[in-house]
Order: structure tokens, then C-alpha cells, then sequence
């Protein structure tokens, strides 16, 4: 990335507000997937998730930071700039070839710490270090899981071996959550059911869950006792790329605007679910996943006069 862009975004900090919302992830390039032969390659292929998230949730006006390595290609770049121009803070984002850097005072502010199935290509140290970070000042870590088909359960590229050690590091993972999203396939593969409130059972630390369907929505289940389901909304559909990054972002806005004792009031749960489902919907309407990204005004005019 052009070494003026960096020293731009560390202007910009100052002026930044404290971040609520830390996303943890890889932006490194990786080869295509029929090369993919290792676990660390497979995770290294999934693209940039998490800061997709980050720029969602910027743009929806949650101060956010990302932290992670990010290339040098032309993608990369472009990346940077995307994030740059949201107001996401860059503080923890490092070149490919330099440590993972997890800045203490973001822990200090923040209140939510969001990792993927990226985080398994970060160094173990530096994801267990942003778990220690976690929880010693006491955020809540949302796990995103976000396996592509083509390595998940029924993939074809991964082998059997590969697919072990996945599932291993990320069932793993998932005991360090507070929150926990995943898709009905990952559900399946990594827990033997799709249902929210056997989840809950299986992992007793969690205090909520998300389980995405696509486009026919999502089921969610808290400790406090709310369960249900979301309906996606239809829209005429442009692209899907980015649609579930937006739906975790949409929720995280809302968790921080609700605060946690929004958790056991029905009608706020279900209007952070519509919120979120929204966020997903308007995000397919427009090409680009980061580009299509809607901003709060336009989520608020998409629910207006709805009920479906």
C-alpha cells in the first residue's frame, strides 16, 4: 500500500472516536482454491471477511477497528483505501511481513471482539493473545464462521485430513465465543444440528446464537430465554457476495446500541433481527460487497411501511 496512505491514516487517529467493535482477521493474498492443500492455506484463500465487517459496521457509524496483516497487491490496496474512506481505524493493521499487531488501548474502549475462520490463519499466539485481551477487559468475542462451501463439509477441494484439523481448531474456537454465527451447514457439519437452542446446550458459555439460511433468513435462540426466526426479505437480488458479513455487522450495531439487557426484551430482539436481515438484503441489491454496503438512513427507509 503507498506509504502516504499509511501516514494519512495515522493523522486520522487522532481524531478518530474510541472504537467499540474489533475485528480480527487476514487480508493476504492466497491461491486459488484447487491449489489449496494445507489448513493454513485453505484459511488464507476465504477472501477478507472481517474487513468487510469492519467497513459495514463503520458505515452504519459503530467505531470500529480492524486488525491483521494486509498485502501488497493491487487488491489490497484498494481495500485499504475502502476502509480508510469508511472511518475504520487501522491502528492494528500491519504489512504481510510484520507481527500481528493488537494495540491494548483498543481493548481498553471496545466492548466487542469479532474473529472468523480468518483468525485461524493468524499465528495461534496472536489469537490467543487477542482472546487474553478479550477477556481481561471484558469484551464479548462474536465468532463468525464463515467456511466456504468448497472446504466446508461438502467441499470437494479440502481433503478428509485437512477438513479434521479444520473442524478441530474451529470447534475450538468456538468455546472461546460469547456469540456465535453460523450457517445451517456449518451447524450441521461442526455440531450435528441447525437448531439455535441445542447449540446453546452444546456450548454453555454462549449467550447467543445466529443461524443463517441465506435468503430464507435466519434462526436465532439467547440464554435469556428468546428464541425465533427472521425471515429474509425478498428483494431483486444483484449480487450476494458480502450479504452475511453485513447481517453480523447489522447485528453488532445493534448489540451496541441496545446494550446486553436489550437481549431479554422481545421487541427489541426482533427489530435488531429485522435490522440486520435488512442490512443483508440491501447489500444484495448492488454490486460489490463492500460498495453495496448500506448506510443506517438507508436500513431505517428499507423498514419503513415493511411487514414482511
Amino acid at each position: 500500500m503507498p506509504p502516504d496512505s499509511r501516514f494519512l491514516s495515522t493523522l486520522l487517529l487522532s481524531n478518530m472516536p474510541s472504537p467499540r467493535v474489533l475485528c480480527l482477521g487476514e487480508m493476504l493474498p492466497g491461491p486459488s482454491e484447487p491449489q489449496a492443500a494445507q489448513t493454513e492455506v485453505v484459511a488464507a484463500t476465504l477472501g477478507d471477511a472481517l474487513a468487510h465487517v469492519a467497513c459495514a459496521l463503520a458505515k452504519l457509524g459503530t467505531p470500529t477497528a480492524l486488525m491483521g496483516r494486509l498485502g501488497d497487491d493491487v487488491t489490497a490496496q484498494d481495500l485499504w483505501g475502502a476502509l480508510q474512506g469508511a472511518g475504520v481505524n487501522l491502528e492494528g493493521t500491519q504489512d504481510k511481513g510484520s507481527p500481528t499487531l493488537l494495540p491494548i488501548e483498543l481493548f481498553k474502549s471496545a466492548e466487542y471482539l469479532v474473529l472468523g475462520s480468518l483468525a485461524l490463519a493468524q499465528p495461534e499466539a496472536a489469537v490467543e493473545k487477542a482472546l487474553d485481551l478479550a477477556d481481561e477487559y471484558y469484551l464479548k468475542v462474536v465468532v463468525d464462521v464463515n467456511w466456504p462451501a468448497s472446504v466446508g463439509a461438502e467441499g470437494a477441494i479440502a481433503s478428509e485430513k485437512i477438513k479434521e484439523n479444520m473442524k478441530e481448531k474451529t470447534l475450538a474456537l468456538m468455546q472461546r465465543a460469547d456469540f456465535l454465527k453460523l450457517s445451517e451447514g456449518e451447524a450441521k457439519w461442526l455440531l450435528g444440528t441447525a437448531d439455535p437452542l441445542d447449540i446453546l446446550r452444546q456450548l454453555e458459555q454462549l449467550e447467543g446464537v445466529f443461524v443463517t439460511s441465506g435468503r430464507l433468513g435466519a434462526a436465532y435462540a439467547f440464554t435469556q430465554g428468546l428464541v425465533g426466526q427472521q425471515a429474509g426479505f425478498v428483494t431483486a437480488v444483484q449480487d450476494a457476495a458480502g450479504a452475511g458479513e453485513s447481517f453480523l455487522a447489522g447485528l453488532l450495531h445493534q448489540l451496541v446500541a441496545l446494550g446486553m439487557g436489550g437481549l431479554s426484551n422481545t421487541s427489541q430482539v426482533e427489530m435488531m433481527m429485522r435490522y440486520a436481515s435488512a442490512a443483508a438484503a440491501l447489500t444484495t441489491m448492488k454490486a460489490g460487497a463492500i460498495a453495496a454496503q448500506p448506510s443506517h438512513a438507508e436500513i431505517e427507509s428499507f423498514l419503513v411501511g415493511r411487514v414482511d
